[in-house]
């Protein structure tokens, strides 16, 4: 613990020291009790976590003639199974001369992406099938284009003669024999370029236009082969727009371009995207669109997004989702209708789910009802307590999944965060 003092407290005087700095610190702790219903088994869960971030920016990288470093996102964090773990903190550097700024560090990346679904209930992430980025080429594009290193992922070697223990064949061209690095679990190690260079800034008033630089590979294992990009953004209230395209690496040549724009008109908004991108010896462009509409009147919203895409040629493909919130109709009401639709055109799915609560003196009743096209329910409600205990929160919740199938589980929690 001595350490970990000594630690905090040199962080914390460098942050006092830097020309700018930004400090968080949170943590909860939570206690649960839970019954099983399917199993008729009961117990406790414990779990905490915490962390400390530190962002420090030295210069100006918005006005002057100077050089800037910045460092954000240096985490602390805590947690029962790891211990403490410090995460490096993410940096950028480069150079303002008014109006142009140069960044250095990072590389450039060379990609965009305008138009992105929603997330499917199932899923982690939204649908975003086509993201232009240069260097995502299938692997006997990449080993015939790779007659050499390539920032040591792919060798070359003479036919019939094979490498070391560590290489997975690729294929061959009739006088070289193409392999790519294993991974460590035993597959074939990821094929993507290696990006480095520069982006400059240059403010023109009315827009930002961003130039991108960058060799695939540094000095030492680059083909000179170099991919280059555009971007511009402006705003026109009430109307934002933005644009970029991208080539490159020049010895395969994948082509990018992206478009997008949003506006709010009173309690309208509109976002609309458009990705395309093809890859070097691709007859097929890859694409997708995507629209969103949203209306706010008295306390109630209604948005919609619509999802079309076709990648490597296949037919269109649509995805919808339509979400109603109705939560600031009444004080302390929540109410939220979800329904989603997706692969429409082929093989449709669906999937609703309503959220209702209310809340009044600390007190708060909920409950979660969803059902999909294969009738599936799934079911959650409980009661928050807030108010009674600083700093605390406490809950009994009934929750099951595909309740056909399946008793649920209910959980009483107490929980204390800061």
């Amino acid at each position: 613990m001595k350490k970990l003092s000594i630690l905090l407290i040199g962080l914390l005087l460098v942050a006092g020291l830097a020309v700018a700095q930004e400090v968080t610190v949170s943590g909860s702790a939570t206690i649960e009790f839970g019954v099983n219903l399917d199993s008729n088994t009961t117990g406790f869960n414990n779990s905490a976590d915490s962390d400390i971030n530190l962002a420090w920016l030295s210069g100006d990288e918005e006005s002057g003639t100077q050089g800037w470093i910045k460092l954000s996102g240096w985490a602390i964090s805590f947690d029962d199974d790891d211990g403490l773990a410090i995460d490096a903190p993410d940096v950028s550097a480069g150079w303002t001369f008014e109006p142009i700024t140069i960044t250095i560090y990072s590389a450039p990346g060379m990609s965009i992406g305008n138009a992105s679904g929603f997330t499917w209930h199932a899923d982690d992430d939204p649908a975003d099938d086509v993201a232009p980025a240069l260097g995502n080429y299938n692997e006997a594009s990449a080993a015939v284009a790779a007659a050499g290193t390539g920032d040591g992922e792919i060798i070359a070697v003479a036919t019939g003669t094979a490498p070391e223990v560590g290489w997975v064949y690729l294929g061959t061209d009739g006088t070289l024999d193409f392999y790519v690095a294993e991974a460590s679990d035993g597959g074939t190690a990821a094929v993507a370029t290696s990006y480095y260079g520069l982006t400059a800034d240059v403010d023109l008033g009315v827009a930002t236009l961003t130039l991108k630089i960058a060799s695939d590979g540094t000095y030492d294992n680059s083909d000179n082969d170099y991919a280059i990009g555009a971007e511009v953004a402006a705003s026109f209230d009430p109307v934002n727009v933005g644009a970029g395209v991208y080539a490159g690496p020049f010895d395969m040549m994948d082509l990018g371009f992206s478009v997008g724009a949003d506006a709010a008109f009173g309690p309208v908004s509109v976002d609309v995207g458009f990705d395309g991108f093809q890859a070097d010896g691709a007859t097929d462009l890859d694409f997708d669109v995507s629209v969103g509409l949203g209306v706010d009147v008295s306390g109630i919203s209604l948005s919609s997004t619509t999802y079309v895409f076709s990648v490597g040629g296949a037919d269109l493909d649509l995805d919808e989702e339509i979400v109603l919130d109705a939560s600031g109709v009444v004080e302390g009401l929540g109410f939220t209708e979800t329904f989603q639709m997706i692969d429409i055109l082929n093989a449709l799915q669906w999937w609703s789910e309503t959220s209702v609560s209310y809340s009044t003196g600390g007190i708060k009743p909920y409950a979660t009802f969803a059902v999909d096209n294969n009738s599936v329910i799934d079911l959650t409600a409980g009661v928050e307590l807030t108010g009674f205990v600083e700093n605390t929160t406490f809950k009994i919740e009934y929750a099951v999944e595909d309740i056909d199938n399946s008793n649920g589980s209910i959980i009483a929690s107490g929980t204390i965060s800061f």
